[in-house]
């Protein structure tokens, strides 16, 4: 899990353990649990008034300089929400182009959650597209991180940002303790939400699927990450 600030996470700390995870053999994957960009250290919608909307722009902002965005903040033509955003995401590119410089690619999972409404960036669609793709192009293209496998988390139609901004498209899942079943209706409503062909897989479970019921039912989940 990444974090842009917190007082008893060291990011550096952090990125040493993926390093050597990766050295080992591992598969390298983050969360990013971003707080409130306006720093009140809050992730839930219910617990800060960080509104997304507000941040929205026209401004091509993606490809500016930090000097270029913080002068369009100076004239008012962008918001301080964006502002901030804007910076988090230049904190954070920073903390993964350690990890490019050591050839390691990561499973990249932002946004997460989204359909719950629990979280500041999972309001309303429309803002949570537009910071994807904002995130995505900034990260990609202005930073140049090319060891990103983009991972889409949410459940409904009207938040998938595009085929072209996603690589993996994942749900969460808490079934019952002792339920190893395949899963295959949330994994057959994922694919009917997106309509595409990405790969398909399992963002969060309490509760793993048995390998023989996925098999035995032709269910497509790729991977999965057990949160405990």
């Amino acid at each position: 899990m990444m974090f842009t600030e917190d007082e008893n996470i060291s990011a550096q700390n952090e990125i040493d353990y993926a390093v050597e995870w990766s050295k080992e053999g591992g598969i390298v994957g983050y969360m990013w649990h971003w707080q409130d960009p306006l720093g009140s250290g809050e992730y839930y919608a219910d617990k800060t008034d960080f509104d997304l909307s507000k941040a929205m722009t026209k401004q091509k902002i993606a490809m500016l300089t930090p000097k270029e965005i913080e002068k369009l903040h100076k004239e008012k033509k962008i918001s301080d929400e964006c502002m901030a955003i804007i910076n988090d995401i230049d904190k954070i590119s920073d903390q993964l182009k350690t990890l490019q410089d050591n050839y390691i690619a990561v499973i990249w999972r932002p946004l997460h959650e989204a359909s719950n409404g629990y979280f500041w960036w999972g309001n309303d669609s429309e803002s949570y597209k537009w910071l994807w793709k904002l995130l995505y192009e900034r990260q990609t293209s202005y930073h140049k991180l090319d060891n990103l496998i983009w991972v889409w988390n949410a459940t409904t139609r009207e938040l998938y940002p595009g085929d072209d901004v996603v690589d993996v498209i994942t749900r969460d899942m808490y079934p019952p303790a002792g339920d190893h079943s395949s899963q295959s209706e949330m994994y057959n409503n994922l694919i009917r939400v997106t309509d595409t062909k990405k790969i398909v897989a399992i963002g969060e479970t309490g509760t793993v699927p048995f390998s023989e019921n996925i098999v035995k039912e032709k269910v497509g989940w790729c991977y999965y990450m057990c949160w405990s």
